[in-house]
């Protein structure tokens, strides 16, 4: 199920204060602790969370390497 922050007031207001913990308890995500998560809200209403590290740890780099899996959907083309 896709809820998109646009469309979800306490959504959106949750991320823009704590992207880290939204994330967290939305998707069950263990976030690495020395990541700095940066949320903003676009003019269209859309909420972005980028990474503000420079780097990735090579560590991690690793686990994205090989892409979704076969039967995954592409969450990044996904329309809410």
């Amino acid at each position: 199920m896709c809820v998109c922050a646009s469309s979800d007031q306490d959504l959106k207001a949750r991320l823009l204060a704590d992207p880290r913990a939204t994330l967290t308890e939305e998707t069950a995500l263990t976030i690495p602790s020395d990541w700095v998560l940066v949320a903003s809200e676009a003019a269209d209403g859309t909420v972005r969370v980028e990474l503000a590290n420079e780097d990735i740890p090579e560590a991690y780099l690793e686990l994205v390497s090989g892409g979704l899996p076969p039967s995954s959907s592409d969450p990044g083309n996904a329309s809410c």
